[in-house]
């Protein structure tokens, strides 16, 4: 909770002949924002909550840190945009009242989430000569598909590399063949989201198989 001072009416002595009354009061006013996480590439709108304000409009500027690219604290103190990043994002902001006198500053965080990506079937043990097909499965944890905008996805092998035998088609994700040699292969998969708003990589997943 933060004190501002409401300002006294001022008096047009040219056109009265006295000025009395009014004076200034205190305003304990209140700024704090929900914690809900927005989606990425989806325009979203996050409202504080306010209080304190006893009718006088809340005016907001951001003033330190960041807040996701394609987000934007507004003049009424809410936070809206179409987020391109995703992660937990902490900023400072500015807050004054109109006809006020003083400001204060607070901060404030907004997290940006996507779906994540993994492979629900897949088994780390497999003979020789078995036929794997594993398609990933999408876990969207809350996150809301844009409705303006195609998403589209792609795959591809980060690092390491899937068992001899076995190929992953970029544009599915799917992890298919036949494993032709024994050992222990470790491929990491990265899946990116794309949109015509941008592209993102997500979090990779660890894809292990142990031929034997």
């Amino acid at each position: 909770m933060f004190k501002l001072r409401t300002l006294a009416p001022l008096c047009a002595a040219l056109a009265l002949g006295g000025c009395g009354g009014g004076g200034s009061k205190d305003l304990y006013v209140t700024v704090s924002f929900p914690y809900t996480p927005v989606s990425v590439f989806r325009v979203s709108t996050i409202l504080p909550n306010l209080s304190g304000f006893d009718g006088h409009d809340q005016r907001c500027d951001q003033n330190s840190g960041a807040l996701p690219t394609g987000m934007h604290i507004n003049n009424d103190c809410s936070i809206s945009g179409r987020p391109t990043q995703v992660g937990t994002f902490t900023f400072g902001y500015k807050v004054r009242a109109e006809d006020t006198e003083g400001s204060f500053d607070n901060t404030a965080s907004v997290t940006v989430i996507a779906p994540a990506v993994g492979y629900g079937a897949h088994q780390i043990s497999v003979r020789l000569a078995a036929a794997v097909n594993d398609t990933p499965q999408i876990a969207n944890n809350g996150w809301i598909a844009p409705t303006d905008t195609t998403v589209t996805w792609s795959y591809q092998v980060a690092s390491g590399s899937l068992a001899p035998g076995l190929s992953l088609n970029a544009a599915t994700g799917v992890v298919s063949g036949i494993p032709t040699t024994a050992g222990n292969f470790l491929a990491v998969i990265q899946p990116v989201l794309s949109t015509s708003f941008g592209s993102i990589s997500l979090t990779p997943y660890s894809y292990q198989i142990i031929a034997s």
